[in-house]
């Protein structure tokens, strides 16, 4: 797995939904589409885990683009 972007959730921050806060703060995904979409292919991780777009984000939580491999085993 590699790691393209990292994003800390700032503590004044209220709780939102990850499709909502990282719009914008993504910068290979400026749009919630797009975004959604990264999302559904598991390229967005929140604390490690993969983010889902209902998943709720709060303070101190950490954001993650991340590579996914997806050539076809041999």
């Amino acid at each position: 797995m590699i790691i393209l972007f990292r994003h800390t959730v700032p503590e004044n921050q209220p709780d939102q939904r990850l499709s909502e806060y990282a719009r914008g703060r993504i910068p290979a995904y400026p749009t919630r589409k797009g975004l959604k979409k990264a999302i559904k292919r598991g390229e967005l991780t929140v604390n490690g885990k993969p983010g889902e777009t209902g998943c709720w984000v709060r303070a101190g939580d950490e954001i993650a683009l991340i590579k996914v491999d997806r050539t076809p085993p041999a």
